[in-house]
């Protein structure tokens, strides 16, 4: 079981099919200590309709001060869900504030566990907590990738094999003025045997991740010279909204 405190990641099926949700997204609803909910009109009353949530049951809207709350949900070692109205929370908004600070702070401390997402590849760019909605997928490393050839603002993920895993990282560090940051994440579909990494790009690798061909990494770069001004264009984006 994830030791507390723990970030669930829910996603809400999208569309009017809610009896889509899966089984371990009900359970951690109804379990979790504090819900975080897209304020979104109509969604918790829909929830309780549906018996998502019970009547009684609390929940935080997540309207622009949930980093706050999840940064004291968290001190006091309670676990929080992300949820989402539709779709996949992380993804800026909803969520994407406390994944940012969970990838720079928490990340050895605190579990993040997505909750019914389709593959490794989604639960993976919701974790790494940037503007998401586009990315470049480089392919299968070492079999089959595409290097990053220029600068992007999108994050770029590949999978990777355990045992080509500082292959891959040697090649990373030749895209060093195209990325600042390189998360990893392994067997993040497996229950209990998910793990996590946060580097600088450069940075070595720590002792506990080895070479393993039975592992199944994804990876994630993020941040590069067009960090800056993505960080400031999300600043105006949330002002405006």
């Amino acid at each position: 079981m994830p030791r507390a405190p723990t970030i669930y990641l829910v996603p809400m099926p999208i569309g009017t099919e809610w009896s889509d949700l899966s089984d371990a997204a009900r359970e951690v609803l109804s379990t979790v200590d504090h819900l975080l909910i897209e304020h979104a009109p109509g969604t918790v009353d829909r929830m309780r309709r549906l018996g998502l949530l019970a009547p009684d049951r609390e929940v935080i809207w997540m309207d622009g001060s949930e980093l706050e709350v999840a940064k004291a949900c968290i001190g006091r070692g309670e676990s929080i869900a992300l949820v989402a109205a539709t779709g996949l929370p992380g993804f800026v908004d909803p969520g994407g504030l406390i994944m940012d600070h969970w990838a720079s702070h928490w990340w050895q401390t605190v579990d993040v566990v997505p909750v019914g997402m389709s593959s490794a590849l989604d639960a993976a760019l919701a974790m790494a907590g940037r503007d998401i909605r586009s990315f470049r997928f480089g392919g299968h490393f070492p079999e089959n990738f595409s290097p990053v050839m220029r600068p992007s603002e999108a994050p770029q993920v590949y999978y990777v094999r355990g045992n080509a895993l500082k292959r891959f990282v040697a090649e990373c560090v030749g895209w060093r003025l195209n990325f600042r940051r390189l998360l990893l994440f392994a067997n993040i579909r497996k229950r209990g045997q998910a793990r996590h990494w946060v580097l600088e790009v450069g940075q070595p690798l720590p002792a506990d991740l080895i070479d393993d061909p039975k592992m199944d990494l994804v990876a994630v770069l993020t941040g590069g010279p067009w960090y800056r001004v993505l960080r400031h264009r999300l600043r105006m984006r949330r002002k405006s909204n």
